[in-house]
């Protein structure tokens, strides 16, 4: 056997100990559930396969560009047994070309891309000059015809010759780097995850796990679909933006399918206690959910207490709560928690520690933390509570180094995280000097390989707690922003001028991470000048990175922080920004204005109105319009006169996840069935208005030309959870 085919035999094998038993259930939008077995997924990925090996050669790189459901699990097999490298991206959201993953195609030497068939119908050949766009439908359509001879391809540009598949790092697109995971380092964090998990002690029948974390990004693709694969079990998986529009979807398909594992970030947890209502949990059953996983992003305690306060009552225990650390770089999983089987409630263990059913938390001394040491809180207000990330285990080694000197740290000191293990993966494609200061650091005296994280901890009783992020990395909703690409777009709404710097950093507040930013203006600068240019700052950060600022300030012109390099000091910047202590020119900060009576009676709307006339449905029209234009002021914190119906929602400063919330919040109060993508195809408030009215009042003279298979698109941030990206986030708060 081939060594593609050891590959694509390690990753469904599994499968035929049952071929007819359902391994991947996908949950539509609309409520309809498309099953497939372990029979169909061979089969399907052996033919898609078969025609993926005519015009290729073994290592070539494929983009894998879906929305979320099994045709991507599909085509990434496909490309295994053909031999190539499947590289997943983000799926574009409509209207945004494919020539945004031009900077991976062209790190990656990509020449084929394969997508649904929608999306091939708007591909821009030239976008993308060197990939060549295919869709599995279409190619399923072509006759295979006899397979050609293959030459043994490049693989001169592989830290590792035997890469299975790309996983670019997430958030930035301007300077990807593709992590090169194999085989052998695949399995390797599998059998973590197994163990892990627990999945060893599970009757086949009981392994399943319900995720909507994207396809793309590290936690769905190997943390849900290949472990599942693998692991004989069985995946339930939804769209992030299916979850983002009604998160009862998650929980009740934990519940309806009995899922005994579930994976999500820190936002989904905390966004499923903010928007479950009490009527949505009404015959929901959690009982059978012994593995709730949270990682990507920092854990924060009190959302974990908050959800299992709100769910207990529908049986969730939180012994099932199971936090953990992980990164693309070492394929998915470093540690994770030890299990306290048998607590009933927290308990002491020594001053600042103390046990939560399921997982172990420390409380820590803020000063403490800046002075890189994790000691007991003076008092209350010093304290900042962590949760610990848990254990490493089979043959992973977590050291905690100082960054400067390269020596490792005592217990309870706080340094970057380096692992050593077999699921550190090779490197980066084609970055071999980057790939070697990240992943072939060594100890002294310590001839081990071991990959630097970026990522800040300490340990202690062998428990990893992480404390921030020593490469700025920027994580909100699940997903992960790199500061320099933020930055340079602030840099644009200045002019480009390099002589002002800025910097944009995460702050934490009761919502959880949010975008902070800070730039300086030139001499001079005037009233007039600055509300213009936060206004563009504003648009700029929404459009090109689908975020809005919590706070955006104006400084005097050479007054942030800056190392003796002439660099902006980020965390000396976010400090001086918490203290209040800048030189502010002028700054701009949203201010909630909620109607109490924001949503009136649906009853309401038909009042007094005689719908069968014309001048009736106008009337309702404007009454649904009046409720737009008061949520988006709310949404958006501004004034009232500055929102018009026919603005689009972009230009308003509406992200793609609160495009998502406006959708299933109308969906909610005028109980019409909605596209949570409803606002790309009626873009401002006049038009989803008159839309919103005719389902309302039964009219059916609009459609939505949203094709059906964009209803998964939105969310290369949780991303990211891309994401991940959410995931590449999950990512990914």
């Amino acid at each position: 056997m081939t060594e593609t085919g050891i590959a694509f035999e390690t990753l469904v094998g599994p499968c035929r100990s049952d071929l007819d038993r359902p391994r991947l259930t996908f949950l539509h939008e609309s409520g309809a559930e498309e099953v497939i077995t372990g029979r169909e997924i061979i089969d399907r990925s052996e033919a898609l396969g078969r025609r993926l090996v005519g015009g290729t050669h073994p290592g070539d790189r494929v983009l894998l560009a879906f929305p979320a459901g099994i045709d991507f699990v599909v085509s990434f097999l496909g490309a295994v047994w053909a031999g190539l490298i499947p590289v997943p991206v983000p799926y574009p959201k409509p209207r945004r070309p494919l020539s945004r993953y031009h900077s991976i195609a062209t790190d990656s030497s990509a020449i084929l891309g394969l997508t649904n068939r929608e999306t091939l119908e708007r591909v821009d050949a030239d976008s993308v000059s060197s990939v060549r766009w295919l869709s599995p439908s279409v190619l399923a359509e072509l006759d295979a015809g006899a397979t050609p001879s293959r030459s043994t391809g490049d693989r001169s540009q592989r830290p590792d010759p035997d890469t299975l598949f790309l996983q670019y790092t997430s958030g930035s697109t301007g300077i990807p780097k593709g992590v090169c995971v194999t085989l052998s380092n695949l399995m390797a964090n599998l059998e973590v995850i197994q163990r892990g998990f627990g999945l060893d002690q599970l009757a086949r029948d009981r392994r399943v796990v319900c995720s909507w974390l994207p396809a793309y990004h590290d936690m769905g693709l190997v943390g849900i679909l290949l472990s599942t694969l693998v692991h004989d079990g069985h995946a339930v998986f939804m769209s992030p933006t299916s979850f983002m529009q009604r998160p009862s979807r998650w929980l009740s398909a934990v519940s309806d399918y009995q899922a005994a594992i579930t994976v999500a970030p820190c936002f989904g947890y905390r966004y499923a206690v903010a928007k479950i209502t009490d009527e949505e949990m009404s015959g929901m059953d959690l009982s059978g959910l012994r593995v709730a996983a949270c990682g990507a992003e920092p854990i924060d305690p009190s959302v974990l207490r908050a959800f299992s306060e709100r769910f207990a009552s529908v049986g969730f225990s939180d012994n099932a709560f199971y936090p953990c650390y992980g990164l693309a770089e070492c394929t998915l999983m470093v540690t994770g928690a030890d299990r306290l089987p048998g607590s009933e409630g927290g308990r002491a263990v020594r001053d600042g520690t103390f046990d939560a059913p399921g997982y172990h938390c420390q409380r820590i001394s803020r000063q403490g933390m800046r002075d890189s040491i994790a000691r007991p809180p003076e008092d209350a207000s010093d304290a900042v509570e962590l949760v610990s990330s848990g254990v490493s285990g089979n043959a992973t080694l977590v050291r905690v180094v100082d960054p400067l000197s390269s020596l490792p740290l005592g217990e309870n000191h706080i340094g970057e995280i380096w692992v050593h293990s077999d699921s550190v993966a090779a490197g980066y494609w084609d970055k071999p000097e980057t790939s070697q200061s990240v992943f072939g650091s060594r100890l002294s005296g310590d001839e081990r390989r071991y990959l630097r994280t970026g990522d800040l901890g300490y340990l202690s009783d062998g428990q990893l707690y992480v404390t921030g992020r020593l490469k700025d990395l920027i994580i909100i909703r699940g997903q992960n922003h790199y500061p320099e690409d933020l930055e340079r777009t602030v840099q644009a709404s200045i002019g480009g001028r390099a002589d002002c710097l800025g910097a944009v950093f995460s702050v934490s507040d009761e919502t959880g991470e949010s975008l902070a930013i800070v730039q300086e203006v030139p001499r001079g600068f005037t009233a007039e000048q600055s509300g213009e240019l936060l206004d563009a700052i504003r648009m700029a950060i929404a459009s090109e990175h689908d975020l809005i600022a919590s706070a955006i300030l104006l400084i005097r012109f050479a007054s942030m922080p800056r190392t003796s390099s002439g660099k902006v000091q980020r965390g000396q910047c976010r400090q001086q920004f918490l203290d209040d202590t800048f030189k502010v020119i002028d700054r701009w900060q949203p201010t909630i204005h909620l109607d109490p009576a924001l949503f009136p009676d649906k009853e309401e709307l038909l009042r007094s109105v005689d719908v069968s006339s014309p001048h009736g449905q106008q009337i309702v029209r404007d009454r649904i319009e009046r409720v737009l234009l008061n949520w988006l002021v709310g949404q958006l914190g501004c004034e009232r006169n500055s929102v018009d119906a026919q603005r689009p929602f972009a230009e308003c400063g509406i992200d793609s996840l609160m495009a998502v919330e406006m959708s299933g919040q109308m969906e909610h109060w005028l109980d019409v069935r909605l596209s949570p993508v409803i606002a790309w195809s009626h873009p401002n408030a006049e038009k989803l208005a008159e839309y919103l009215a005719d389902q309302l009042l039964g009219n059916q003279q609009h459609t939505d030309v949203v094709a059906e298979q964009s209803i998964e698109t939105l969310l290369a941030e949780i991303e990211s959870m891309n994401e991940m990206e959410v995931l590449d986030e999950i990512g990914k708060d």
